[in-house]
């Protein structure tokens, strides 16, 4: 049955991102009382009122998304001799999954930097606001052009994170997509491989080991004495 790709933790995602990009963007600047009101209003909007909605969505989604893929199982094959034999299909699915994982890591560690970045963030904010409440009456020339270089370089860590997260995040959707595909193909092709197997019976007459298709049902004949015999449920 389809599904929504992400559960419902993406389609939050989803929605906060919008709102992210949206709702900075409806307040007017138009009637304002002070400059430069895009550059400085509009991004405290951002910050207060869209980024903590979009943060809980994406660690949500992490903690939704982030366990190992599950593919499906099935027990090796062995050799005549008894050595396990790993299928080329085997390979692909398992070189499949480590660049999940992969992508499932990177999308964690972007996601948590965004998170973290936003509490730097907001505790500088908060600590250079009351250094200025104690500066008010001079002494803290440069307290302003500090504050705004920590906010401008945690801004960049901030952003960095959400674009690994979300790319990621888009990443490991298509591998996911495409390893289930894979393994659902692989077991249709199963049965397929197990009617190709064969099986070693002795002959009843003289005891010679004959090899025939497992899903044979009939009559066999030995090539060595000729006898005649019926194997499988008929």
């Amino acid at each position: 049955m389809a599904s929504l790709p992400g559960g419902k933790s993406g389609l939050f995602v989803l929605l906060t991102l919008a709102w992210y990009f949206i709702f900075p963007n409806m307040v007017s600047c138009n009637e304002a009382e002070f400059t430069d009101c895009e550059e400085i209003f509009n991004p405290i909007l951002a910050f207060f009122c869209a980024t903590p909605p979009l943060i809980i969505a994406v660690l949500l989604y992490i903690s939704a998304n982030g366990e190992r893929p599950k593919v499906g199982l099935e027990n090796p094959k062995m050799s005549e001799g008894g050595a396990m034999v790993v299928s080329n299909v085997a390979a692909h699915q398992t070189h499949r999954i480590s660049h999940v994982e992969l992508a499932g890591a990177a999308m964690t560690i972007g996601g948590i930097t965004f998170a973290l970045a936003y509490g730097f963030m907001l505790l500088i904010g908060i600590f250079f606001g009351l250094m200025a409440g104690m500066c008010a009456f001079g002494g803290c020339n440069d307290l302003f052009d500090t504050a705004v270089d920590w906010l401008f370089y945690g801004d960049i860590v901030m952003k960095t994170g959400m674009v690994v997260f979300f790319i990621s995040a888009i990443t490991k959707l298509v591998l996911e997509f495409n390893l289930e595909k894979a393994d659902g193909t692989e077991k249709l092709r199963r049965p397929q491989e197990k009617s190709m197997d064969k099986i070693t019976t002795p002959c009843p007459s003289c005891g010679k080991k004959l090899r025939f298709p497992a899903a044979y049902s009939g009559e066999v004949q030995c090539p060595s004495c000729q006898h005649i015999f019926e194997t499988g449920e008929g």
